[in-house]
């Protein structure tokens, strides 16, 4: 019911949870077609095993890590270095690219809109 009292369509509800419409839409289509093309069928629910079993086996593994790594250990540092490496690498390689954009001098975006003027 919305404020007036008034029962919200059926459209109205997905708009508000656009998971649970993408899942209602989804499904009923790929079971209609599924029955004429079986090899969809078998592809969604292959996919949809794999999603949960890679879910599963990433928060198990991700747990193990977390309270491994939550003990005192020799090199737990350097481990800890290691592991966050890859994340802050993709920040540094960001900040190289956007310097070599922008560079007043030899910028790529300063030499095209340079031109454009």
């Amino acid at each position: 019911m919305d404020r007036d009292g008034k029962s919200l369509s059926l459209a109205s509800r997905f708009e508000k949870n656009e998971e649970l419409f993408a899942f209602f839409l989804v499904l009923p289509a790929l079971l209609i077609v599924g029955f004429k093309r079986p090899e969809l069928l078998i592809s969604f629910w292959r996919t949809v095993r794999f999603t949960i079993s890679s879910v599963a086996i990433v928060m198990v593994a991700d747990i193990a890590f977390a309270v491994a790594y939550n003990e005192r250990f020799k090199g737990r540092a350097v481990s800890r270095s290691i592991i966050l490496i890859p994340w802050g690498i993709p920040l540094v390689v960001n900040g190289i690219i956007w310097n070599w954009l922008v560079h007043p001098k030899i910028g790529v975006l300063n030499i095209f809109l340079t031109r454009l003027h």
